[in-house]
């Protein structure tokens, strides 16, 4: 005789005292890379943002646009990161957060940690903390609530507009022309000078008022459609070695573009900044320096 089999349609009953489950909190980034690799990149936003106060990061689905600029204007940094410069890559939504100094510093120290680790970062839908783990290690980073400071309107893409390549530069023969004009440490307000002077095109930088300048010349870099054009550019030295200085572990050359009484422009590829959310490349940015207006 078969037997009778009773279903239970009860529901559980939860205890007075018996907390509802918790809901998934769930990812919206998650990035894996190594330490030393993200390390170099928070260093090349970092230093500008030494003097800036801030930086803004924009995660999209394609990758990370970090851009910042000082109150005057004066410099712009802007940099493009693709889904391919990470090992891996992945954000469901487009967010921004906005970091400080002391924000990019707490971040370097944990990269610096983790070394040539793989290095995980994610970030929950609740937007409070970076979670981070390498090796055995896991360190959680409150994520602040910033403003940006943002220019107004697309000052990159004008200046880019009116300017003319100057030339693709190894990194080598710019950090060898730096340190002989002994300029590399980043602390001097020494006046470096990119000129054409007639048939030759030349970077130079005095070494002291009235005597010797140590002169970089490049020709064999500079691009046909400037030669004959006139260009003379100043700049603050301590602003040129920061960036080169940070530039040196994330490309072999740069591209400088220019023109007279225009802001000097450095890239690692030449690519107009109207086109830098198409992430066609690993890494590109692209570092707006003014330049220092002298009568004659």
């Amino acid at each position: 005789m078969a037997k009778n089999i009773v279903q239970n349609t009860r529901k559980p009953i939860r205890r007075p005292n018996q907390m509802p489950p918790k809901k998934q909190n769930k990812e919206i980034l998650h990035i894996t890379t190594t330490g030393d690799r993200m390390k170099a990149l928070i260093c090349l936003v970092k230093r500008y943002s030494d003097s800036m106060a801030d930086s803004g990061w924009t995660f999209h689905k394609k990758g990370i646009q970090i851009h910042s600029v000082d109150a005057g204007f004066v410099c712009m940094l802007e940099v493009t990161v693709g889904k391919d410069f990470f090992e891996s890559y992945k954000s469901t939504k487009e967010f921004e957060l906005g970091l400080e100094v002391n924000d990019l510093e707490k971040l370097r120290e944990i990269c610096a940690l983790a070394g040539e680790q793989e290095l995980t970062i994610r970030i929950t839908e609740n937007m409070d903390k970076f979670l981070l783990k390498y090796g055995n290690v896991n360190r959680n980073m409150d994520i602040p609530r910033n403003e940006i400071t943002k220019a107004k309107g697309d000052s990159l893409t004008n200046v880019y507009n009116n300017s003319k390549v100057i030339g693709k530069i190894k990194m080598e023969e710019m950090r060898l022309f730096l340190r002989a004009s002994a300029t590399w440490d980043g602390d001097s307000e020494r006046i470096s000078t990119v000129e054409k002077k007639g048939k030759s095109f030349e970077m130079s930088t005095q070494i002291e008022e009235k005597l010797d300048e140590v002169v970089l010349d490049l020709n064999k870099a500079m691009d046909n459609k400037f030669k004959d054009k006139t260009l003379k550019i100043l700049l603050l030295s301590k602003n040129l070695n920061t960036a080169l200085k940070q530039m040196t572990p994330l490309t072999s050359s740069i591209v400088m573009r220019g023109n007279t009484d225009f802001p000097m422009m450095i890239m690692a590829k030449d690519r107009d900044p109207e086109d830098r959310l198409d992430f066609k490349e690993e890494i590109n940015w692209w570092f707006m320096l003014a330049p220092r207006i002298e009568s004659d």
